[in-house]
Order: structure tokens, then sequence, then C-alpha cells
């Protein structure tokens, strides 16, 4: 195989590995710009050459993830960039003077790259997995290899032959854990080998690493052990294990995990038939979860229960301790609900009772008012009015006796349990006007209530309504009477008023006659003698309008004094 081609062969192989090993791994920190300068690093003390090179002749791999993943493949803790493309790494780090500028990446501008001879310090997640150094044994034959650490990981051993940068301690321990083993070892500098249990064959003292002088990667018969340290998972709810639920409100749960990387946190459900079996959530419009936290948006019946948050880490090697589980169950709270209506007949009647309806549903301890216009009702400070309690203190009473116009309102019924988790849920409240009506002429029909009380009024109350029944009719009556009065009285003035007109508008044919001398008596004059000559009646004082009325009718003037006689002592002649 061409050289040239195996190192690319190894480059690829680095490349995918690291790749798929930190799929979803915590991104990296900016510590700074510091200066740096020179051909070696003053502040980091390991360069990856290949990686730099990658970067050098690839813009848009001008970034810090490379750089930042190869440096945690190797167990490193910090990782920089230097002149856009070289790639340190170091444990430790020498803090120099801090640079004014830093200029930012040309593959990811949100990214700093640093300058010709400044630095971009990253500080990297905690190294996972851990390790520490167990020691360095002897082998002399292959049989003794494969004694100590009998295992072996061909790719990554013929990746790292060919590129020095992969001879470090954590690589291989990284490879032994992804294959489910506890002990990782190199040998020859550069074979990696994995085992579960450790021979000791005898101790030595190991050569160091091609890129970590600092670290031991074995020889010439020696091979260098790890032992991984696994921290399992461990779950853990924000808040409390028992929360309380509110009917039709959001609720969210969040669960936190510790541990070694890689964790993966879900909620399930806990079977309601086997408490011991968990099955996965139905999520649909009003629930769903993301990143360890379940949310409600709003709680309903059905959704009451256990609820698990279980941690998974399959990459720990005790199976035992690759699952945490925590169960939180919901506590339902119902907020209060209340409805309220008019018993009986709607208008009420004056004088009679109304019974008003109080419906309760929620969770107790519950408070229970009754209010008039806004303000609450005392019912204990009014003898008209009495509270009662009925069905289980799911429902109450208000009932109204001897019901009046000052009774007209808005009358409600409020319901409060400061238990309730969200303040607006506290306190429900509804209303219902009453209003008044007169009496009605015919009998109230006879039946009951809802309550089973009767809708008739009481004795008292009969009484009353007759009473007011009667005096209605009395005050109709001589209403009546009074208008009679006043026709008549009308009518006769009206007659009189006619009478007095007649009497001044005498006829044409009636000479009225105006005399000043006194009245005589109706006594007829003596009859004259044949031979004496008739005398000519007394006209003194006397006018007569009409002549030929008198001419023609000579008694005329006789008929209208005596009708003038006849008549009232005003009328004088």
């Amino acid at each position: 195989m061409v050289p040239g081609t195996q190192i690319g062969f190894g480059l690829v192989l680095f490349m995918c590995f690291t790749t798929i090993v930190n799929a979803g791994r915590p991104g990296f920190i900016i510590e700074g710009c510091l200066h740096d300068s020179g051909n070696s690093s003053q502040v980091l003390s390991h360069k990856l050459e290949s990686i730099s090179l990658l970067m050098k002749t690839n813009t848009s791999l001008r970034q810090p993830a490379p750089c930042a993943e190869a440096c945690l493949e190797l167990g490193f803790h910090h990782a920089g960039l230097r002149n856009s493309w070289e790639c340190w790494c170091g444990e430790d780090v020498v803090r120099t003077r801090n640079a004014r500028r830093c200029p930012r990446c040309e593959g990811d501008s949100h990214h700093l790259c640093g300058d010709t001879d400044i630095m971009a310090l990253y500080d990297l997640p905690e190294v996972w997995p851990r390790y520490r150094y167990r020691g360095c044994f002897r082998y002399v034959t292959q049989q003794q290899i494969r004694l100590l650490l009998p295992h072996t990981q061909w790719t990554m051993t013929e990746a790292a032959h060919w590129w020095g940068d992969l001879r470090q301690p954590g690589v291989c321990v990284k490879w032994c854990v992804e294959a489910g083993f506890r002990y990782a070892g190199w040998a020859h500098n550069y074979e990696c080998h994995c085992g579960n249990t450790l021979v000791n064959t005898g101790q030595t003292v190991c050569d160091p690493c091609f890129s970590d002088r600092r670290s031991k990667c074995g020889g010439r018969s020696q091979m260098a052990v790890y032992e991984v340290i696994q921290a399992p998972p461990k779950a853990s709810i924000c808040g409390s294990r028992r929360p309380h639920a509110v009917l039709g409100y959001p609720l969210s749960l969040h669960c936190e995990a510790t541990g070694d990387y890689p964790i993966k946190i879900e909620w399930l459900r806990v079977n309601t038939s086997d408490s011991k079996h968990y099955i996965p959530i139905e999520v649909d419009s009003h629930i769903f979860y993301s990143e360890g936290e379940l949310t409600f948006s709003e709680i309903r019946e059905p959704d009451v229960g256990s609820y698990v948050c279980q941690a998974t880490n399959q990459k720990i090697l005790s199976k035992f301790q690759q699952v945490s589980t925590l169960k939180a169950t919901l506590q339902l709270q119902v907020p209060p609900q209340v409805n309220i209506s008019q018993v009986n007949d709607v208008p009420a009647m004056m004088g009679s009772v109304a019974t008003l309806r109080c419906d309760i549903v929620g969770d107790k301890p519950m408070i229970i008012r009754w209010t008039k216009d806004g303000e609450v009702l005392d019912a204990t400070a009014h003898d008209r009015y009495e509270v009662e309690i009925m069905e289980n203190q799911t429902a109450k009473l208000l009932h109204i006796s001897g019901l009046s116009m000052e009774d007209n309102g808005t009358y409600g019924c409020q319901a409060t349990n400061a238990r309730i988790r969200y303040k607006q849920g506290q306190v429900a409240e509804t209303s219902v006007s009453l209003l008044m009506d007169l009496p009605a002429l015919t009998n109230p029909p006879i039946g009951n209530d809802i309550s089973g009380n009767s809708t008739l009024p009481d004795g008292d109350g009969g009484k009353d309504n007759n009473l007011m029944l009667i005096i209605i009719i009395l005050v109709v009556v001589q209403f009546i009477i009074i208008i009679i009065v006043i026709i008549v009285v009308v009518l006769a003035r009206r007659r009189l008023k006619k009478k007095d007109s007649d009497l001044y508008s005498v006829p044409a044919s009636r000479p009225i006659y105006q005399s000043t001398k006194p009245k005589q008596q109706d006594v007829a004059p003596p009859l004259p003698s044949v031979s004496a000559p008739v005398p000519e009646p007394a006209m003194a004082e006397l006018t007569l309008h009409d002549n030929s009325a008198l001419a023609s009718n000579p008694g005329a003037a006789d008929e209208g004094l005596e009708e003038l006689a006849l008549g009232e002592d005003r009328y004088k002649f």
C-alpha cells in the first residue's frame, strides 16, 4: 500500500470515529483569545498536524468543531485555534496576555479562530469516559498479550499505526468502552487491546505516547493498562414527585440525569394494571415532551396517573446500572365550579317565597358565600333569609320569604378553595337576577319544586295575599264610583244651563212686556155695560215688542206674564 494512501485511510478512520462517538455531545465554550507567537505554542502543548492540514486545505473546516472534537477524543480538556487553521490541544493552559482582537472563523463566522500570533482558546466538556492508569505490564509472547487483554481492536490499531495523533490513552479507552470492556491497554505504542479482567504478569516501565509524552502507551514487550471509571446514570425530577394537576390547567414535569455520557432521558407511563410495567406515552395535541420535559397543555381526567422518568446509558458496563427510573404521580385537583338557578316561577310574586339553588362541583374544602349585587349576603342577619345545604354538600338553597320590591337584584353564588394550585382557579362565581311581579288573580299552580318542597304559599302568606286582593278591589270600585259621580254632576250642570238659555231667549210669536209696576192680583175685571164704551187697556210703562203678535193673539201677553210670575223670584217685571 502506498504510504500516502495509508495515511489518508487513517485520517478517514479517525474522522468517522470522531463523528460517530461525538454525535449529540455538548458543545465547546470559548475562554478567550491569548497572545501566542512562535513555531510552538506557549498556551497549549500539543499540535494536531493532520487536523491542521485538513483545515488549511479546506476553508469550510476552519471552525472550532473539528479541532475541539479531535482534542476531546484524545482526552484533552482544552482546544485552541491559531492562524485560523492550526489545531492545538492541551490539558493545562499557560495564560499569556489577552489579545485585543480575535478574527472570526472563515467556516463559521459565529466563532473565533485566532490569528498569526493569537490563540482562540476553547474549554471542552468533561472527558468521557473517565479512566485511570493501572500500570505497565510485561509480556513476551502473543499468548501473554491475550492473557492480559485478549480482545484486540484491529481497526483502531491500524489507524493508530499510520497516524501518530491517535496514540493517546483516551482513544483506546473509548474504543474498548464502546465494545463493552472495562480495561484498555496500549502495546507497542499503537496496538489497542481490551478486556474485562486484568492478570498481573509483572510490572515494568512503559514508554511515553507518541503524541502525548506525559502519558504511557507501552512499547516493545510492554502494555500500558487503563481502567475505565464509570458513573451510572441517576435520574432526578425537578420539583415535587406528587405534583398537583389542576383540571383544565397546564402542567410541566422536568427530569434531569447525572452520570457518564451518553444518557438518554425519556418519560413513560405506569401501566394501571401492572405497576412494574411501563408503556410509552401517547403524544397528542395536548401532551408533548422534549429534552426531559413532559408538558400537558391542559390536564384532563384520563391524564391522571403515575409517570416514570427513565435515564439510560447503555455504555455502562454493568447492565444493572444502565437504567435509572424515578416515578412521579399526578394528584388531580378539581377547581370549584358553580351553577345557580331559580327553583320556583320567574318572575317571583310579591309576598311569596323565592328559592335559589347553587350546584357546586370541585374539591373540598370549599367556602360557599351568597352575594347580592356584588356584596356578601349575611343570611343570619335577615329573618326572611334561610340557607339550606342538601345532597351531601353539593348544592345550597337560599330561601327568601315575604318577597318585596327590596328583594329585586342580582344574586350570586361564590365558591372558594384556597388549596388549588392556580390562583385564578381558586374562586368560581355565577349570578342570577331576581325580579318581583304583582300577584296573579288566579290561584297558583299546585306542585313541588325540584327539592321536594311545595310551591303553595304557607298559611300566613295566603292570608296576606287575600287581604291585598280585597284592598285592590275596593280601590278599583271606589275609583269607578268617583267617576260615575263626576259624570252625573257634569250632566246636571249642562241641563241647568240649557234651561236658563231657553228662558232668556223668547220666541218671536211671544211679545215680551217690561213693566215697573207692582204685580196685580189676577182678578177678572168687571164686565162693562153694553151701552158704556169699552175702555182701552192700561199700557202704562209697558212696551209692546211685537204689535202684530198682540193683535192677532190678544191673550198671549197675559199668558207670558203668567209664566214669568210662576218662575223664580229673581225675574222682575
